[in-house]
């Protein structure tokens, strides 16, 4: 005999991003007693990670417009992850809105690839798993930014010295 079951598995805790892609529009699951894991993607691959202050500072000022829980952000080349908590849908609203809007007139350019990516996350395990991904992410992306910055500094040299010659 199978056990019965308290909660319905059936019910999504993701929507967004590429998942989305070719399907109809559904309501974003949400849980306004549990963190959420959002990601925003970027179509072009290193306009996030050059202005990174700007970024970081667009996303705590709209955490605080909007008293929006912020736990980690990491910005990487061509996205955002960010763990957040959101009193209720209409603060999700209106804090994806301001925040992608603000973005998109502060960095000339920047256009967004994917509808925003949730998922719900658990209490626990999957709350730290979560706050380690972003914070392994926001070191991947400073990596990248060292490494991008001191290419571009071989550049200039190179072109100097021949042009000197």
């Amino acid at each position: 005999m199978r056990q019965l079951k308290l909660f319905k598995e059936d019910v999504s805790r993701e929507h967004g991003g590429s998942l989305n892609q070719g399907k109809r529009k559904g309501k974003r699951p949400l849980d306004f007693s549990k963190p959420v894991h959002l990601i925003l993607k970027a179509s072009d691959n290193e306009i996030l990670l050059n202005q990174r202050e700007v970024v970081l500072r667009t996303i705590n000022e709209m955490c605080d417009r909007f008293l929006v829980k912020t736990y980690a952000v990491g910005v990487n080349a061509d996205h955002v992850h960010l763990n957040l908590k959101f009193a209720d849908r209409s603060t999700y609203n209106s804090w994806i809105r301001a925040t992608t809007g603000l973005l998109t007139r502060r960095l000339w350019g920047l256009h967004w690839r994917f509808l925003p990516y949730t998922r719900i996350e658990t209490w626990g395990r999957d709350f730290k798993r979560v706050q380690d991904y972003v914070r392994k992410n926001e070191i991947e992306g400073q990596f990248i930014g060292e490494v991008m910055r001191r290419v571009e500094e071989f550049r200039q040299g190179f072109v100097s010295e021949l042009v000197a010659v």
